[in-house]
């Protein structure tokens, strides 16, 4: 069970402040890296991911081209130990594997245990839009509270800026995501509370497959 968290990054922060804050800085395990990043999602005809609120994706970087699936799970399906974050972020599923159809993709992942509503459709998967990013990222490192036994965290945080696109339509994306490595799950939320007060960022509400098949179907 995966848990995160992404909040959109306003025009009036300027580039690279938010990387930059001491919150975050103070919390690096090491220096942030830059790579270039680019996304294609894919679903059925009959858009069956949207009804399972799974996404598919291919993901390009550095000449390398994985594979992902990732379904969002109700608080009920969660552990318990984590239900209480299911209002707070994202908890998911997550499947990869190294691939550049994502057909082909789709049969591996039902073969590594992914629910059959994958394959079991008949319909091949389309191409739906794309995303090209910079990304920024880094491994953080909560400590435990001082005189608690247990507690702490790792997070990976990334930072993308670029364009989302849908045959002649685009978007801009500009975004920043907490991801829990392991750990405690509060502590991620209590460090994504404080940038979101801080910079006064949104909370990101629909997947990016979402906004691409919104994209796909708006008039403009």
């Amino acid at each position: 069970m995966q848990i995160s968290v992404s909040y959109h990054i306003p025009q009036t922060v300027p580039s690279g402040r938010l990387s930059s804050d001491p919150l975050i800085g103070r919390l690096l395990m090491e220096d942030l890296k830059d790579c270039q990043i680019r996304s294609e999602y894919y679903d059925s005809p009959g858009h069956v991911l949207r009804a399972a609120k799974a996404t598919l994706r291919i993901e390009r970087r550095a000449g390398v081209s994985c594979a992902y699936l990732n379904r969002l799970t109700t608080a009920e399906e969660a552990p318990s130990n984590i239900r209480y974050a299911a209002d707070k972020a994202d908890l998911y599923e997550s499947w990869q594997c190294e691939a550049d159809d994502i057909n082909a993709a789709a049969g591996v992942f039902t073969g590594m245990g992914a629910p059959a509503f994958l394959t079991g459709h008949g319909e091949e998967y389309r191409a739906l839009g794309q995303y090209e990013f910079t990304r920024q990222n880094a491994a953080l490192m909560i400590p435990c509270p001082e005189g608690a036994e247990d507690g702490g965290a790792a997070i990976f945080i990334s930072f993308d800026n670029g364009v989302m696109t849908a045959g002649a339509k685009r978007g801009e994306l500009d975004e920043m995501s907490l991801k829990l490595l392991y750990g405690h799950p509060g502590q991620m939320l209590e460090l994504a509370a404080a940038l979101e007060q801080k910079y006064g960022l949104k909370r990101v509400m629909h997947t990016r497959y979402e906004r691409l098949l919104s994209m796909v179907r708006s008039r403009k």
